[in-house]
């Protein structure tokens, strides 16, 4: 009776042991650049630590983005959602896409901004104040662009928008 009882009790045992056994599985988190297009180009040439993984961190590092297809390649990138968290940004170009929306608010080191035919019909520049290059002709013809307090297109070493584009300071 004393040997069948410690034979269920060491059972009972093991199956618990097998119950709340852990296997480790990788964290797998979701991308935070959603297009595939542009996750893809992140993952070629942004994985800075080489996990097989792209970060918000090793995003703060980048300083360029070249993601022109203007040359008729295949890749057509269609949303930059995530791009503000390179925060270290300083030329960003996206011409000849198919983005509709642009949100680089939070890229303030900007200084080249390339974003020639695409859908905009809005761009707002109101942050990015060191911006000395701007390109976005081939958007919207009547698109708004946010601009800053002080703003002067003629500080540009380049400055290209639709010939009907409205400019608007942000206040």
């Amino acid at each position: 009776m004393r040997a069948a009882l410690y034979i269920t009790v060491f059972g009972v045992l093991l199956a618990a042991a097998g119950c709340v056994r852990k296997e480790t599985v990788p964290y797998d988190p979701p991308p935070f650049v959603t297009d595939p297009v542009f996750y893809a180009y992140c993952m070629a040439n942004f994985d800075l630590n080489g996990d097989g993984y792209f970060a918000k961190s090793e995003a703060a590092q980048i300083k360029a983005v070249d993601l022109d297809n203007e040359s008729g390649a295949d890749a057509d990138v269609a949303s930059l959602a995530g791009i503000w968290y390179f925060t270290a940004l300083q030329s960003l170009d996206v011409a000849g896409n198919s983005i509709a929306a642009m949100n680089i608010r939070a890229n303030v080191e900007l200084t080249l901004l390339e974003c020639a035919d695409n859908k905009l019909g809005e761009l707002d520049i109101s942050k990015n104040t060191l911006l000395t290059s701007l390109s976005c002709r081939g958007n919207a013809d009547d698109m708004t662009i946010w601009v800053w307090q002080g703003f002067d297109p003629d500080a540009f070493s380049y400055y290209s928008v639709p010939d009907d584009a409205i400019v608007k300071v942000k206040e």
